[in-house]
């Protein structure tokens, strides 16, 4: 269940921006992490107001020239959850 919700996220997540995954669909087998990429932006203020403002806590980084924001779902995330992280990405980066 978890390695399905991090994938629909991120599938949601890339069909909003355009922007490609960063695994290959062959490599996904039992992850509950992944990789958004973000548009340009400046990640720590992206990281800061996710927490400041959206109680989200998550690594959100600059990885060879490109935006990065980690998530890892866990049992006790919800798919409300992860439309919550969509919904504040949206927010920040649009």
């Amino acid at each position: 269940a978890c390695h399905q919700l991090v994938w629909e996220i991120a599938e949601e997540w890339s069909s909003i921006t355009g922007l490609n995954h960063l695994v290959e669909p062959e490599l996904r087998a039992g992850m509950q992490m992944v990789a958004l990429t973000l548009p340009d932006c400046d990640v720590m203020e992206v990281k800061n107001r996710l927490y400041d403002e959206f109680q989200i806590e998550i690594p959100v980084y600059r990885w060879k020239e490109q935006c990065i924001a980690r998530i890892s779902i866990q049992g006790y995330n919800t798919p409300a959850d992860g439309q919550s992280l969509i919904k504040a990405l949206k927010t920040l980066l649009y």
